[in-house]
């Protein structure tokens, strides 16, 4: 069973598991449907909800993505963000205790206060700066009330198939249309690619790994380092990148400045290489021209694609 079916690590899990088990799709709106696929529309944050549907359908594994990743919304809107964070989390651990079930509780690398240099461990205190981490990190610790628990850490990017863009996809389009991009110098992650962390994600369900675990892409770069690398790649002029930093920025919500994730626990515990920023923005590239990826790219990308068409931008 995944939670927050419809967001971009919901649709990728299911494009990683729903070929081999069975999936129940649970969100609050339908956006991607797959043959074969259960979907169950449902507000899991609502007392009880998430109890039912897990009496319900018994899933041997919960992978919990449901989140409320507007920071902004959380901090206005604390009791949402804990009610969907924190409570349907204790709400599923307790359910699946039931029956030895296996809950994937989906975290953030946003808990550390960024006040370290270099790449956080497990073992590193967590000292999150706003509503938005302090209730996902309340979440780690309802998740850890069910058995069978697996808390994952991590940062991602690629397409999303709901109406708002991602991270990702802002990017590209803001430089085919040659719109001026002020990306922080003084911010630091390690993101992966959405459909690598299902990759690895199915590897950790399917081995029964439990436990605390950060699963990150293997560089470290700060966000204009990662617009710089996505502009070449996608043969895109990274002219209108400009260097900026996040102290003089007008944010409302405080944010870390490095939110890098150490990867040595995953990588040694599953015998696996994570993939780097490159590997990931290439996926990216590669996804884009895929088949699967028509229908978001005429819909999602809209006049830049056909921008891109006219004007024969090979990317």
């Amino acid at each position: 069973m995944i939670t927050g079916a419809s967001g971009m690590l919901g649709t990728a899990l299911i494009d990683a598991f729903s070929e081999e088990v069975r999936v129940i799709a649970v969100s609050r709106q339908s956006v991607y449907e797959k043959p074969g696929v259960c979907r169950i529309i449902e507000d899991i944050s609502r007392a009880n909800v998430a109890t039912q549907i897990v009496q319900e359908n018994r899933p041997d594994v919960v992978i919990h993505c449901a989140a409320i990743v507007d920071l902004d919304h959380c901090e206005d809107n604390y009791q949402e963000a804990f009610d969907l964070h924190v409570e349907s989390t204790r709400e599923l651990g307790n359910s699946l205790n039931t029956y030895g079930g296996h809950l994937v509780y989906i975290s953030t690398d946003s808990v550390f206060d960024g006040s370290e240099v270099g790449l956080y461990t497990e073992n590193d205190s967590a000292h999150p700066l706003n509503s938005y981490a302090k209730t996902k990190l309340e979440g780690e610790v309802s998740a850890r009330v069910c058995q069978n628990c697996t808390i994952i850490r991590t940062n991602i990017f690629g397409w999303s198939r709901a109406e708002k863009l991602s991270f990702a996809e802002w990017l590209i389009k803001s430089l085919v249309c040659q719109k001026r991009l002020n990306m922080f110098t003084d911010v630091y992650y390690t993101p992966i690619h959405v459909s690598h962390l299902a990759e690895i994600i199915n590897k950790i369900v399917t081995e029964e790994v439990f436990g605390l675990y950060h699963v990150p892409g293997s560089d470290m770069v700060s966000k204009y380092d990662f617009a710089i690398i996505l502009a070449k790649i996608f043969n895109l002029s990274d002219e209108p990148i400009c260097r900026s930093s996040i102290d003089s920025s007008q944010l409302k919500v405080r944010r870390p400045k490095n939110m890098a994730l150490a990867p040595e626990k995953i990588e040694q515990r599953l015998e696996v290489q994570m993939p780097g920023v490159q590997e990931g923005i290439n996926l990216l590239k590669e996804q884009y021209h895929s088949g699967w990826l028509e229908k978001i790219k005429s819909r999602r990308i809209g006049s830049e694609y056909k921008f891109w068409e006219k004007n024969n931008v090979e990317i």
